[in-house]
């Protein structure tokens, strides 16, 4: 499972960097994350109990990721996503962070927005980061 899972994040990262690399102007990158959404909690996945008019625009408009699996609780999901590395590789790999928990994302390691940065992005996050927050070294700027 590690080795799929990797090999996911790794897919993400290249498909990312040859799509910016061969694209004369850089395209928008939204990427949503919603703790516990099930599969038919959204529109575009065939769901008529709550209408999501938006998020299925996006969908329909972009690239629908489907087929991937994710660690059952927040923090080690976002430490993959936000990495390219599996969680044990991070840490991150156990539990929640909460609060003002001792520990966080590595600072070492390079996360998403740091990359697509140095692409000339600018990155904003919006919501929970759940990565850490014990220091302000260790919350994105």
């Amino acid at each position: 499972m590690e080795e799929k899972h990797s090999r996911v994040i790794q897919f993400l990262f290249i498909f990312i960097f040859e799509f910016c690399a061969t694209a004369s102007k850089s395209p928008h990158i939204i990427v949503i994350v919603a703790d516990d959404l099930g599969w038919n909690d959204v529109g575009f996945h065939g769901s008529n109990q709550i209408p999501t008019p938006n998020i299925d625009s996006l969908a329909y408009s972009g690239i629908i990721l489907q087929n991937y699996y994710v660690d059952p609780i927040c923090t080690p999901s976002r430490s993959a996503l936000m990495t390219g590395k599996h969680p044990i590789h991070t840490g991150l790999q156990s539990n929640v962070l909460v609060g003002a928990a001792p520990y966080a994302l590595p600072t070492n390691i390079e996360t998403l927005p740091e990359y697509l940065n140095g692409l000339n992005y600018q990155s904003h996050a919006v919501g929970k980061w759940h990565l850490g927050s014990h220091t302000s070294k260790v919350t994105q700027p």
